[in-house]
């Protein structure tokens, strides 16, 4: 199994064998940029060009929770990979933790030309989110909410 989204708003669920959609989950309203299954639960992470996060449950097919704090599109979203975190990152220029197992946002952090990044936020608990732009890599330390490497390519 594996999930899909893109420019039609709606986050696709694929049987790999027969190469079908077996479920389509719709409540974005842009085009979506970040797909990504939850380690343990029966969740899908979906970010959007429509400023939100979206949680659902491939299970039963229904939405779990909306993450709204974003002002611009949500350009990549991942679930961390033991804890209840998501961490996310927008063109309006913010890293965001989100604490999922009482649905809130945790940490807010502003990074310099945002828009050109990407997170990787499967290492971002050793405590750090890595973002990467075009001529630079940037690290974030969590913790203290300041760029603790920048590397330039």
């Amino acid at each position: 199994m594996f999930c899909s989204g893109g420019d039609d708003y709606k986050v696709k669920i694929w049987n790999y064998k027969n190469k079908k959609s077996t479920a389509t989950l719709t409540g974005h309203v842009d085009y979506i940029r970040t797909v990504f299954f939850h380690h343990e639960s029966p969740w899908i992470l979906s970010a959007s060009d429509d400023q939100t996060i979206r949680i659902w449950n491939w299970q039963s097919r229904s939405l779990v929770t909306i993450l709204t704090g974003h002002s611009h599109y949500v350009m990549c979203a991942q679930f961390h990979p033991e804890l209840d975190i998501v961490a996310s990152a927008s063109l309006d220029q913010t890293v965001r933790v989100w604490d999922i197992s009482g649905i809130d946002l945790c940490q807010s952090f502003w990074v310099e030309n945002t828009y050109k990044y990407k997170v990787y936020a499967r290492k971002v608990f050793d405590r750090r989110v890595r973002c990467s732009l075009t001529l630079m890599i940037r690290c974030l330390d969590v913790d203290n909410k300041e760029i603790c490497l920048g590397v330039k390519m």
